[in-house]
């Protein structure tokens, strides 16, 4: 079950990775949302839940540990309360940064799917980064490019999923 559950929570990891590094230069669209959601709004405060996001992601990628599992299980759990949230209020999450897609219900079942791998791994510890790199060379890199591909099309699943399915919905 372990490796089974590698390369999905290595998308975990990465998609909070993403979601720090994005965060961290760009606070002022999560400062928004918060906002609007009645919850504290402040660019440190943005900042240093990215910072979070990213140290929690890095750790998690690199020791898949019971302990990184739980706890990136509990940081999508957060983050799929918050949009469900920020989706009732039709707010933008500001979950990437810059961008400024408005929170859809599509978010939080994202979320809640990554807290459930996580969720798994903290039963069945899958293995990290390591473990992928001491693969045959060609096993390493198409397990990095499905969990890049992977953690890329996750967040494109909240950022830009939403408004195309909203453009193709009937008004």
């Amino acid at each position: 079950m372990a490796e089974a559950l590698s390369t999905p929570f290595l998308v975990a990891a990465l998609v909070l990775c993403a979601a720090g590094v994005a965060k961290l230069p760009a606070p002022a669209p999560a400062m928004r949302a918060l906002a609007g959601a009645g919850l504290p709004a402040r660019a440190t405060l943005v900042r240093a839940f990215a910072a979070l996001e990213l140290a929690l992601g890095l750790w998690a990628g690199l020791d898949p540990s019971r302990p990184a599992a739980a706890a990136v299980a509990g940081a999508f759990l957060i983050l799929a309360g918050v949009a469900t949230l920020l989706a009732r209020r039709a707010s933008s999450c500001g979950c990437f940064g810059d961008r400024e897609a408005p929170a859809s219900a599509l978010q939080p079942l994202v979320s809640v799917a990554l807290a459930a791998i996580a969720a798994a791994a903290v039963r069945w510890p899958p293995h990290g980064l390591g473990w992928v790199l001491q693969r045959p060379p060609a096993t390493a890199a198409a397990l990095l490019l499905g969990a890049a591909g992977a953690a890329y099309a996750t967040v494109l699943a909240y950022t830009e999923l939403p408004a195309a399915w909203r453009a193709w919905s009937p008004q």
